[in-house]
């Protein structure tokens, strides 16, 4: 995987300031709201407003609840890469086309402030 450093300076820089109180729920819906506070692009560009200006943003992270499902039934969802759907092949061939498995599914709603 190529991880590109602006990308990696911006994980080493993130931090949490507060963990939400809620854990996930085991057999429901989980949402949970956060703000996130970052600075400006533009402050790439002048950096005599990097210490003036922040940005934040507010959102929600909506965790459904986990389903289970087979290789097969796998196989057939959009959205995963070419070696996570390698993997569910490998599974259903190791392990089975109706082998057990837990889908967890989450989607963010960002809302603008």
């Amino acid at each position: 995987m190529n991880i590109s450093p602006d990308w990696m300076r911006s994980v080493e820089q993130t931090y949490v300031i507060k963990f939400p109180t809620q854990h996930l729920a085991t057999f429901g819906i989980t949402s949970v709201e956060y703000f996130v506070v970052t600075e400006p692009i533009y402050t790439a560009m002048d950096a005599s407003k990097k210490e003036l200006e922040s940005v934040v943003r507010k959102g929600k992270v909506i965790a459904d609840q986990p389903s289970l499902i087979t290789p097969t039934y796998a196989l057939n969802l959009d959205g995963f890469s070419e070696s996570a759907y390698e993997y569910m092949r490998f599974a259903a061939q190791s392990y089975g086309a109706n082998s057990p498995g837990i889908l967890y599914q989450y989607r963010n709603e960002s809302e603008n402030l």
